[in-house]
């Protein structure tokens, strides 16, 4: 701060008949004050008032921390480049000794070639003339200059990249690089592109695009939406449908609970697994929902919170506000209720209930997808979100199972839902689909139609499971069928669902004492604990339960786990159940394992031009041939190779 008091008496100097008084001056008084950069405070400023301020609000001058701001963005600068620097410097070795081994090979042969023809030279034989003797030597010392050259570039690389890797200019030692580079062949859907431009000459706006399934999300005006339909640019075009509200299903009285709080593990044999040390040990389920709320029953063989959880990976797509402006990732944790109930009944190991509530598979790990808000609403966008998520993470993570307790809210055919085809793909690429049939099938519920199957649990291929009541004891002679269970004839002619498992009354894990439905339904809460009947109850009890056959029978593919199931199951004299109830111990000890799903077309939205199947996108590895129609696909992109030949059903 600096004060300064300035006098100017110029004036005195002028003429008196200019001066109006006989002496004259002009004083004024300055103040200045000066505000340090905030030094140490990243991209922070200092702002100054200005002329015609108001009091709190700063309109004048932005001054910015320039010289700091230039020497973080020049270092930014100077890390990239070094990265890149570096990253050119080895493969400009790789290269080099590319070229050395090239060269040491053409010495080595020109040197064989001089010998041969000096050897007829001295003898003097046939192609042994002088010139020819003196041509083979002259390409032989040629090529050993060549390798001196290729040897004196390669030192050259060699210490450019430890320069810049900061070692020393010579160890007695040479680097080598042990990376091979990669190629890939580029493709591009010149369709989908179209597409998307013209999506956007309409007025529309592409959200995003997906790889697990040839589509794109967008918003567009009805009128843009018959100009796209009429283009030939798109196979088909779905409304991004609301998925069923998630809801507690059908609430019990206690005066209806048996002896047995957990008789379902009973009933489908798991406590029979376990004594035999399958408890789903090293299975990942991913469990696509309203999202998991950590607790202690998530945590690996202990109740201590300083144990390692076996949530190994928390993502979100829920979107706090249904509109596509407005979606925005929140927590992962469940603000609804009605994952962690699902999560709990797939894989709790009872810790905070003293083993009472344990999971199907207490020892399995459990991705955590929330797709659903705290008012179990979704679209259909995001769970293709999340199973686009699992496509790309199933390997880093061994998923070998994905629980859907969800449904869309648009009854269609399997073969233009984009849910369906997504779920198919994962199926294809060895992992086991396990989806809830759904509670519309007796009344309507929040929109449905009695009886439909809605997708995902219309699609032939994966898991449909309904749900039996196991009236609280261990045995099945007593279990019935719920009266809410869907089941009937899907639009495309499957029957659905193909089994069901315990799903009334099933006594877990809640969320938190404020989640949605324990503060809409406190007659649903059992203790610290939540009392749900539904589909979406006994889907995640098949989803545990697949679990501990998978940790049996590793091996097996999911047309052969849902072979399993089905002749595994114990029967139920209902048409709704299917094969019937669940029994995994019995899935586990079957002698052979045959295969579903034979002869079953896939989605026609994963068809290629009038060919189905896009099969850039199955793990060939994983495909059970048994299964597949083969009169649809496309052979020109199956890669022969890795066909099993011995497995295919030729249709003879």
């Amino acid at each position: 701060m600096a004060v300064r008091h300035n006098v100017r008496y110029d004036w005195n100097n002028t003429p008196t008949f200019v001066r109006p008084m006989p002496s004259e001056w002009d004083v004024n008084f300055e103040v200045e004050i000066r505000q340090p950069f905030l030094r140490g405070f990243g991209v922070a400023y200092n702002r100054i008032a200005g002329p015609g301020t108001v009091p709190g609000v700063f309109n004048g001058v932005v001054i910015a921390r320039l010289r700091t701001d230039q020497s973080l963005a020049d270092f930014e600068a100077a890390v990239r480049n070094h990265v890149a620097d570096v990253e050119r410097a080895y493969w400009s070795l790789y290269y080099a000794y590319r070229r050395l081994d090239a060269a040491i090979a053409g010495r080595d042969a020109a040197l064989q070639t001089w010998r041969s023809v000096y050897a007829k030279y001295e003898a003097g034989a046939k192609g042994g003339s002088a010139q020819e003797e003196a041509q083979a030597r002259q390409q032989y010392f040629t090529f050993r200059a060549a390798v001196e050259q290729s040897f004196s570039t390669l030192y050259e690389q060699e210490s450019v990249l430890r320069y810049m890797m900061g070692l020393t200019s010579s160890d007695g030692r040479v680097i080598r690089p042990a990376d091979e580079p990669t190629t890939a062949e580029v493709q591009f859907d010149w369709y989908e592109a179209h597409a998307e431009a013209l999506v956007r000459s309409l007025g529309g706006e592409v959200v995003r695009s997906w790889s697990i399934i040839p589509a794109f999300l967008a918003n567009l005006s009805a009128d843009a939406i018959r100009q796209l339909a009429q283009s030939g640019l798109v196979r088909w075009i779905s409304w991004d449908s609301p998925m069923v509200k998630q809801d507690t299903g059908q609430v019990d009285p206690l005066t209806s609970l048996g002896a047995y709080l957990s008789a379902y593990n009973y009933t489908i044999g798991a406590t029979t697994a376990w004594n035999y040390g399958f408890k789903g040990n090293g299975i990942a389920v991913a469990v696509v929902d309203s999202g998991i709320t950590p607790k202690t029953d998530f945590l690996a063989g202990a109740t201590s919170l300083t144990r390692s959880s076996r949530i190994l990976a928390n993502v979100t797509f829920a979107s706090t506000i249904l509109t596509y402006a407005s979606r925005v990732n929140t927590t992962t944790s469940d603000l609804f209720g009605h994952g962690t109930h699902i999560a709990g009944i797939i894989g709790s190991n009872g810790a905070s209930s003293g083993g009472a509530f344990q999971g199907v598979a207490p020892e399995v790990n459990l991705i955590n997808l929330r797709v659903a808000d705290y008012n179990g609403r979704a679209f259909e966008s995001d769970m293709v979100d999340a199973l686009q998520w699992i496509y790309e993470h199933h390997k880093e993570y061994n998923i070998r199972v994905v629980n859907v307790s969800m449904n869309s809210a648009t009854a269609q055919s399997y073969h233009t839902s984009p849910l369906d085809a997504a779920l198919e793909i994962l199926w294809f690429n060895g992992i086991v689909v396990i989806v809830s049939a759904g509670n519309n099938g007796g009344v309507a519920i929040n929109g449905t139609v009695p009886g439909i199957l809605y997708p995902p649990a219309n699609d032939p291929f994966v898991i449909t499971v309904g749900a039996s009541d196991d009236m609280g004891t261990p045995y099945t002679w007593d279990d019935i069928l719920t009266p809410f269970s869907a089941f009937g004839v899907t639009e495309d002619g499957f029957w659905k669902p193909e089994i069901v498992a315990p799903g009334a009354h099933i006594i877990n894990l809640l969320a938190s004492a404020d989640c949605t439905i324990a503060v809409q339904h406190p007659e649903a809460l059992y203790g610290g604990f939540l009392r749900l009947s539904g589909t979406s109850m006994a889907a995640g009890v098949a989803s545990g339960a697949v679990a501990l056959l998978l940790q049996a029978r590793p091996d097996l593919n999911p047309d052969q786990v849902k072979w399993a199931l089905m002749n595994s199951a114990t029967r139920l004299r209902h048409p709704g159940a299917g094969a019937g109830i669940l029994n995994v111990w019995a899935a586990i000890n079957l002698g052979k394992y045959g295969t579903a799903n034979t002869g079953i077309t896939a989605s026609k939205l994963l068809w290629t031009g009038t060919e189905p199947v896009n099969w850039g996108s199955v793990n060939w590895g994983s495909v059970n041939w048994g299964s597949v129609n083969w009169g649809s696909v496309n052979w020109g992109s199956v890669n022969w190779g890795s066909v099993n030949w011995g497995s295919v059903n030729w249709g003879y």
